[in-house]
């Protein structure tokens, strides 16, 4: 089967589409799972820190019942797609 498992959200990068979010205060964020396919998914931001805001990319790191929670990626250099021309 080609359906994902939303445990597997956990550890991608996504990007926040509708909103900004700190802690207590979710935004709409999308994602791509391993088949590519799209999700639109609720993130809250894991920890205190500046808001992440609309346009910025987070990455997934654990499940709070319907919502994600994210951090800001530790380096861009995570964000590259290895696959790109330099």
């Amino acid at each position: 089967t080609s359906a994902a498992s939303e445990r597997t959200f956990v550890g991608r990068f996504a990007t926040i589409v509708l909103g900004s979010t700190r802690v207590g205060v979710a935004a709409e964020a999308k994602l791509r799972d391993e088949h590519g396919r799209s999700h639109y998914v609720m993130v809250e931001r894991d920890v205190d820190g500046a808001e992440v805001s609309q346009g910025d990319s987070v990455l997934v790191v654990r499940q709070d019942g319907m919502r994600y929670r994210v951090i800001e990626p530790p380096t861009d250099a995570l964000l590259r797609d290895p696959d790109a021309p330099n």
